[in-house]
């Protein structure tokens, strides 16, 4: 058995899938699989993938219609053999040396999951960012020093700048439901299963930006909504336990809000449907707007919510504004 799986879903890359699918092929640590799962692709991928399946044995594939990453990813967490996952997106890469430098500290540590950091490769300029404010060392952090991290967007709730122990997904699995803010939904919720956790000062994945063939590109309504629910279910998961991040919980909430209801009206949405979702913010968003969240995303949600059905561009401009003149965000 592999003790490593890795796990890449795949949906019209063809691009860049190269430089993904070799970037592991080539890790210097060996013990590993790779299983491919192409979401219903319409390009060329599968012409590339077929040349690591027909060459290396520790490559396989699982075609699927195209469901969305969450199922494609949770369909390659079901027929993994490792004792590890590690998630990779097939429009990235990483360093050779990522699982050689991981797994055995992992082991070293006993931890569950191993956070590892990344450079912004921008895909327009070619250019690459390195993070910033690196810890000095590798070190097990507690459950709240990890959560910080993610909330406050330090190393983000990414899936794949890190590696989980393959046990923390019996009972959680990315929703299928939802088809933006998947990693949002997930991650803090594998923490909160974890007994201890690894973060790392390791470099080892390149994260591509601007790439306009990206799912997340496209901002409408439908992901307006998923990242509301997403931020109110997280906000719920840790406000009883983890209270020192309601604040910031808030602000994800009522931002995700203030952008349902500046794009609402030119969606696609019925009307009825779109009545039943404002009623599901607003009534969710009665209890939360009491809490320390910046004034212009509160005057932002009210004119979006009261107002947007007869001046929709009101709040959107509000928010370009204030942030333009740089209104303090917490």
């Amino acid at each position: 058995m592999p003790e490593v799986s890795v796990i890449i879903p795949v949906y019209n890359t063809e691009k860049y899938l190269s430089q993904c699918l070799e970037s592991i092929q080539k890790q210097s640590y060996t013990d590993f699989e790779v299983i491919i799962v192409d979401d219903g692709s319409t390009d060329s991928s599968f012409s590339i993938y077929t040349e690591f399946l027909n060459n290396d044995n520790r490559f396989r594939c699982i075609k699927t219609e195209n469901r969305g990453l969450s199922a494609a990813r949770n369909i390659g967490i079901k027929n993994s053999k490792g004792d590890y996952i590690c998630l990779i997106d097939s429009d990235d890469w990483v360093n050779t040396n990522l699982l050689s430098d991981l797994i055995p500290e992992m082991k070293k540590t006993d931890a569950d999951i191993s956070i590892f950091w990344f450079f912004k490769y921008d895909n327009n300029t070619g250019e690459e960012t390195p993070p910033h404010d690196l810890p000095g060392c590798s070190q097990i952090v507690s459950k709240e020093t990890a959560l910080s991290g993610i909330i406050y967007e330090t190393y983000g709730s990414y899936a794949w700048n890190k590696i989980y122990k393959r046990e923390l997904f019996n009972g959680t699995l990315y929703p299928e439901e939802i088809r933006y803010c998947e990693d949002v939904a997930t991650t803090h919720k594998l923490f909160l299963n974890a007994k201890r956790i690894l973060l790392t000062n390791s470099v080892l994945y390149h994260y591509r930006i601007n790439n306009y063939s990206s799912l997340t590109h496209n901002f409408n309504t439908t992901k307006c909504f998923d990242a509301f629910v997403v931020s109110m279910n997280r906000y719920n998961d840790l406000k009883n336990d983890f209270p020192m991040f309601t604040d910031k919980s808030v602000f994800y909430i009522v931002r995700s809000a203030s952008f349902f209801f500046c794009l609402y009206k030119g969606g696609n949405t019925e009307k009825e449907e779109k009545l039943s979702i404002i009623k599901a913010i607003s009534d969710n968003c009665a209890n939360i707007l009491k809490y320390k969240i910046p004034m212009y995303l509160k005057l932002s949600y009210y004119i979006g919510k009261y107002i947007s059905p007869y001046c929709l561009s009101i709040p959107y401009r509000l928010l370009l504004f204030f942030k333009k003149i740089g209104v303090k965000k917490h």
